[in-house]
């Protein structure tokens, strides 16, 4: 992944959010380790989630975190906003 300066990645994160909820995002993120590099394909999307996943998102998060829902691991997951990010892929649904 190609390393980035602060304004950067909070465009980016901004863009992923908003992806997330439009629809599915395959992206890349550095995990918390600092030398790990995940992909993930998730979504925030109304449309694709099951009903029974949407009830499960009302917990609280920090707003130093971003949580999608993982549709490979079938699980909420998240990751660190302020961290290396690349968006791979986006499917609108």
């Amino acid at each position: 992944m190609e390393k980035k300066d602060k304004r950067e990645m909070s465009k980016l994160a901004k863009e992923i959010n908003e992806k997330l909820h439009k629809g599915i995002v395959i992206f890349k993120f550095l995990k918390t380790d600092g030398k790990t590099v995940r992909e993930a394909r998730g979504t925030l999307c109304e449309k694709v989630l099951k009903p029974k996943e949407l009830t499960k998102a009302n917990g609280t998060s920090s707003p130093k975190v971003q949580v999608f829902y993982d549709l490979d691991k079938d699980a909420w997951r998240s990751f660190q906003l302020g961290t290396e990010l690349e968006i791979v892929s986006f499917t609108k649904k």
